[in-house]
């Protein structure tokens, strides 16, 4: 334990601006084309920009009034920009004045989206959805570079009149994040850029859910079973300077978590003021990451690190 090299933490405050306007045009044919403009303004204290600005523009086309299907698409750019720049807060600390801090550096931002429901007759309900997007932050030298982030989904819900229900959903999500240190002790090595190193994360999601409504028990009595599967799993590769002094990195083994879910619930109306429900909850969950890994903790330097069997 030791005294904090800035003697404690500072005065902490922010300011939020946030001004937002759309206009839209409809076609004949129920085709809305949306086109927006949205500004995010920050002020803080104590923070290595004094102040952010963001211009966001987006277009939007929707078309609603089809009899059995529908579309949404929307794409925004957005460009984010700090100002009054204190380098010194960095430097007072033992950090490279080249680290920018992710939720304030300039940042420039690509998202679209897109979404279709198709509902053949009374029964079918068919939708299916995705989504990409990119953070480029092209003025910071340490810290956060880039990320990125895909999802692609699929969904089928069936439903008879007073009788059975049924639904299936399945979503892909994929993030990517790069990042970029340096690994160096105060004077000629701090300025060495042979001494950087950069992590590159990479994660999967696959989530799965499944439900099933029987017809009612009598004109009071209802049911649902549900199922949900998530299973998540990522990896951290690193990689130094080539030839330079760092040695080679050490690969940290794959880390993953997997959630099941499974519940019944029965609701019964005992007037036209009263509901009982009764529920049944079973989760199981699953985890692996370093703390797990003997040959990951073997490899700290011990006693100078402490290993939290959480």
């Amino acid at each position: 334990v030791t005294t904090s090299s800035t003697g404690g933490p500072e005065a902490f405050a922010n300011s939020r601006t946030n001004f937002d306007t759309d206009a839209t045009w409809t076609a004949p044919g129920a085709v809305a084309l949306t086109a927006g403009y949205t500004y995010n303004g920050g002020g803080y204290d104590f923070r290595i920009f004094e102040s952010t600005s963001e211009n966001i523009f987006s277009v939007k086309a929707d078309a609603v009034g089809w009899q059995w299907a529908t579309f949404r698409v929307r794409y925004e750019i957005g460009d984010r920009t700090g100002s009054g720049l204190d380098e010194e807060l960095l430097t007072e600390i033992g950090e490279q004045p080249a680290l920018r801090h992710y939720d304030v550096a300039n940042r420039t931002r690509n998202r679209f989206t897109g979404q279709v429901d198709v509902m053949p007759n009374e029964s079918w309900t068919l939708s299916a959805s995705l989504g990409t997007g990119s953070d480029d932050y092209d003025d910071s030298y340490f810290g956060l570079q880039d990320l990125s982030f895909r999802v692609f989904n699929v969904a089928a819900d069936f439903q008879r009149p007073k009788g059975w229900g049924a639904g299936a959903t399945y979503n892909y999500e994929r993030y990517s994040g790069m990042q970029r240190s340096r690994s160096a002790n105060p004077g000629e090595q701090a300025a060495d850029p042979n001494r950087d190193w950069t992590a590159d994360a990479r994660e999967r999601v696959d989530y799965f859910s499944i439900y099933v409504t029987p017809p009612r028990f009598g004109q009071r009595t209802e049911a649902r079973l549900s199922y949900d599967y998530a299973y998540s799993h990522g990896n951290y590769f690193y990689q130094v300077v080539p030839n330079g002094p760092l040695p080679t990195p050490s690969q940290l083994p794959e880390v993953f978590n997997k959630l099941q879910e499974l519940q019944v619930a029965v609701r019964h109306e005992l007037t036209t003021h009263w509901v009982a429900t009764l529920s049944y909850l079973f989760e199981k969950f699953d985890v692996y990451d370093f703390a797990f890994d003997q040959s990951v903790v073997d490899s700290i330097v011990q006693p100078s690190s402490l290993v939290l069997g959480y």
